[in-house]
Order: C-alpha cells, then sequence, then structure tokens
C-alpha cells in the first residue's frame, strides 16, 4: 500500500471514529498523490470510520475532475439532468477499479491542497447555524494567517464546488494565497493542508477553541439541569414509546423498523434548555439531518393527566405526514431521544446525526438562537438522487 493511500486511511480513521466530527456517511477526506495528477477520494455515502484498504474510497483524476467544475455549460441544464451528467463525468474521471462512486464533493476536493479533511462537527455547526455565530467566528478566529474563508449556504456538490471555485480565486487575490480553513455555513468544516498532520491538528484546534467558547456561554446561561427519572421508569416510558412507533414506522417503510432511544448527553443538554420545544420546532440545521433523519424531530410532551405515554406518541405520530419527508425521530421532554430506520445502519446515521444537531441546536441557543435551512434548500436536498443514494446506502 502506497503512503498517499496510508495517509488517507490514517486521516480518515481519526475523524471517522469521533461522532462529535462527522455522523453516519457524512463527511470526506481526500489525499492527491505527490505529484497532484491523482487523488484518493472518500466514496459517497460510505463512512469514514469504515474505510479500508480497496473499499470506501475512489482514485480519481484531478484535471478531469476540475474540468466539470470549470464547464460552464452544466449551468445551463436543469438541476436533475446536471446532477446525473456530473455523475457521470466524476465516475469516468476514476483511475481504479473499486466499488462506489466518488463523492459529491470531489470536484471541491480536487481544487484544495494536498490533504483534505471535511467534517460535521455538531459545536463548529452549532456557531455556523446560529444568527450571531458568523460574529463570533469573527473574534475566535480573527487572527488566522491564512484568514479562513467563510461561505453563506449552497447546496452539496456541483453548486457547492462552483461557489467555492469563485471565493478561492478571490481569496487568492485579496490574500495572496488559498486558504488552510473554511467554513460552510449550515454545512460544515473543510480544512486543508500540505501535510496530514497538520489538517488533523487544524481540525481539532478550530473544535476546541468553539468548544471552549460554547463552555464558557453554558456557564453563564446556568441552565436549570436534567432530571432524568429512574432505571424502572425510564425502561418502562421507553419500551411504551418504542411499542407506539415501531407499527406505524414499520408501514410507512414497508419493512419491520428497528427503534432505538438515547439519553445521551447532547441529548439531556438540549432537553434541559426551558426552550427546547420551541428550539426542536426549528427548520432542520444541516443537510444530514434532511437526508438521515426525515427533517425536525416530533416533540412530544407528557401530560400530567392519566394519559399513557404511548397513546401520546400516536396522536403525534396521527399529525405527521407518512411519505419521503417522514421524520424518524421522537424527542420525548423529560426522556430522551427515540429513532427509527429499517436498518441497524441507518438507525446508527439517523440517532448519531439527530444527536450531533440537537448539540447544534443548544449552541445556536446561547449565539442568537438558530437558523435553519431554507425552504428552497430543504426540497432540493430532498429531491437530489445523491442524498438518495447516501440514505439508500444506509438503509440496505
Amino acid at each position: 500500500m502506497d503512503q498517499d493511500l496510508t495517509d488517507m486511511l490514517r486521516i480518515s480513521k481519526a475523524v471517522g471514529g469521533d461522532e462529535r466530527l462527522v455522523q453516519g456517511g457524512g463527511g470526506n477526506t481526500s489525499v492527491k498523490t505527490q505529484a497532484g495528477d491523482l487523488m484518493y477520494v472518500k466514496a459517497s455515502g460510505t463512512s469514514l470510520a469504515d474505510m479500508s484498504e480497496g473499499r470506501g474510497y475512489r482514485q480519481v483524476d484531478v484535471e478531469k475532475c476540475l474540468r466539470v467544475v470549470e464547464d460552464k455549460d452544466l449551468l445551463e441544464l436543469r438541476p436533475a439532468d446536471r446532477e446525473a451528467e456530473v455523475l457521470r463525468r466524476l465516475c469516468e474521471s476514476c483511475v481504479d477499479r473499486l466499488d462506489g462512486r466518488p463523492s459529491v464533493e470531489t470536484g471541491l476536493h480536487a481544487m484544495l491542497g494536498r490533504y483534505v479533511v471535511h467534517t460535521h462537527p455538531s459545536v463548529v455547526n452549532g456557531l455556523l447555524c446560529a444568527a450571531k455565530g458568523r460574529e463570533k467566528l469573527a473574534e475566535l478566529f480573527a487572527d488566522f494567517a491564512p484568514p479562513y474563508l467563510y461561505v453563506e449556504y449552497v447546496n452539496p456538490g456541483y453548486s457547492l464546488a462552483t461557489r467555492l471555485y469563485t471565493e478561492l480565486a478571490n481569496h487568492r487575490r485579496r490574500y495572496g494565497g488559498p486558504p488552510e480553513v473554511m467554513f460552510l455555513e449550515n454545512h460544515g468544516l473543510f480544512v486543508t493542508a500540505d501535510k496530514a498532520d497538520r489538517a488533523l491538528s487544524l481540525t481539532k484546534e478550530v473544535f476546541g477553541a468553539i468548544e471552549g467558547a460554547v463552555r464558557k456561554a453554558r456557564e453563564k446561561a446556568a441552565l436549570p439541569p436534567f432530571s432524568p427519572l429512574s432505571a424502572g421508569q425510564q425502561e418502562a416510558m421507553a419500551a411504551q414509546v418504542a411499542a407506539a412507533m415501531r407499527p406505524f414506522y414499520s408501514a410507512v417503510l414497508g419493512r419491520p423498523a428497528l427503534i432505538r432511544f438515547d439519553n445521551e448527553k447532547a441529548v439531556t443538554e438540549f432537553l434541559r434548555i426551558p426552550r427546547a420545544r420551541d428550539l426542536s420546532k426549528a427548520p432542520p440545521m444541516i443537510p444530514d439531518q434532511v437526508v438521515y433523519c426525515g427533517g425536525r424531530p416530533i416533540w412530544v410532551e407528557p401530560h400530567e393527566r392519566e394519559t399513557s405515554v404511548e397513546r401520546e406518541v400516536i396522536s403525534a405520530l396521527k399529525e405527521v405526514e407518512a411519505g419521503a419527508d417522514t421524520p424518524f425521530c421522537i424527542l420525548l421532554k423529560g426522556l430522551g431521544l427515540f429513532s427509527a430506520a429499517p436498518s441497524a445502519k441507518l438507525l446508527d446515521a439517523a440517532s448519531s446525526v439527530m444527536q450531533a444537531v440537537l448539540e447544534t441546536l443548544s449552541v445556536a441557543f446561547h449565539f442568537g438562537g438558530p437558523r435553519g435551512l431554507s425552504s428552497e434548500a430543504i426540497e432540493s436536498l430532498r429531491d437530489c438522487e445523491a442524498d438518495r443514494f447516501r440514505r439508500g446506502l444506509a438503509a440496505g
């Protein structure tokens, strides 16, 4: 195995093993050869943590990928036709015989440095999805050299690559060179460097700085503690919720639904916020929330009257349209998060992405409140073949 591929697997596993950095099949990495003509890039929809020799990546011709981004004629095509044509050309750029299609971000990776690490860190996205998040980033990273690049939201894939093509050119003209760190609004963090360890250390540096700022904001807010139920009460209530969810989601999915209950720190930190119900109803924060969770979670708040939790969950589910955009996560006040999916892999993705979203919402709460995706962006993500492909892989 050559050194470039060794580095590719190393940086992928380093970030892929931390769910606060990437969740499900999200995030991607790339490594260019010394000559810069070829590039290893993550395969679409695969997990960074699962990457191994011969699996989870493709090797592509960099020049062919750049030509896709630079082809202005693609802008004249209808979105669906453009998406299909870009995919065809990216697949044609592959120089290996491995399985999988190159990441939708391959064109973007091609125009960056030798090592690229793209993550969806929940606390970083907290600022990237907050009304006053951009101001806080300017305060935290004012001394970055070279200066970072902030990019307002644009849908992933070809649209993002063409936007970055222009943004990077402007950055080079203004500062004399490319950025190492790029913040993508309502999306995530891109880091590019000439060495693998530099890319990893920058990712950790940005995450750590924002985490420190968030910690101070939480201490200042002095929110009430989360008061968990006893183990017995929790188990009984979770069983009722699962019993209500299983037949509904089995009917929606057309096959038996798996149900998972989580009350990890990200969940309980969110539920201790007095305005948790209002925050949960915010539009989806990031693309992966639409892809893996179906959108915002269903909020269920048990009443004090003697009504079973199971009935209340059934009542809440009846209000939800059963279709392609059905939410697959439920938040139950005082208890935790429930997720549904047709496969263990998709269940893991839905649960980990929603926990990351809840941490993102918790952070955004302290910095002016959440700013979700527009209705147009959400609709575009739901229509995107590449995102349906990613969800299909996880669903098996």
